[in-house]
């Protein structure tokens, strides 16, 4: 399968069809989800703490570490909110093709409804080795949901992904 090149803060990767929405969705979590990552809530994220989001993104420990090294720009071993702010604004994401994002809607749409559900889009993500929670896709549905059918239509979906590169 044919894939798009992102760039994650100086690392690439070489990213398929079926790996977009993962990669999307790091991006979105690294944007939005700052408290989360930082488990013990000291406003620093540790490189445990980095390692283990990227991971579950299909980075590996390298990469994580990779990730620090650059965005820690005091050097104190830790990514402070500012260096974090600093660091997701710095990420490049690959502007993936309205064909590839429509194929990997189609893919998701199981019931063939021409709309993606949470459990679709859940499922979908989790085939994909998503480690991402039920809950956080359906926050993310109703962010971007503007009919209120508690679903995403192509074009709410497409503008979501965008939204994100």
């Amino acid at each position: 399968s044919s894939g798009i090149n992102a760039e994650y803060g100086g690392f690439n990767r070489s990213v398929s069809n079926n790996q977009l929405h993962d990669k999307m969705a790091f991006v979105k979590v690294l944007e939005r989800q700052f408290d989360e990552i930082d488990r013990n809530h000291d406003g620093y994220l540790s490189k445990q703490e980095i390692s283990k989001i990227m991971t579950t993104f299909g980075f590996d420990q390298a990469q994580a570490e990779a990730f620090v090294n650059k965005f820690d720009k005091n050097k104190d071993g830790k990514v402070s909110r500012e260096e974090f702010k600093v660091a997701v604004k710095s990420i490049k994401q690959a502007h993936a093709s309205e064909a590839q994002i429509r194929a990997a809607f189609i893919k998701a749409d199981t019931d063939k409804s021409g709309n993606l559900d949470a459990n679709e889009l859940f499922n979908y993500l989790k085939d994909h080795n998503n480690k991402i929670t039920k809950p956080q896709v359906e926050k993310w549905i109703k962010e971007n949901d503007k009919s209120h059918g508690k679903s995403l239509k192509f074009e709410e979906f497409l503008k979501f992904i965008r939204s994100m590169s």
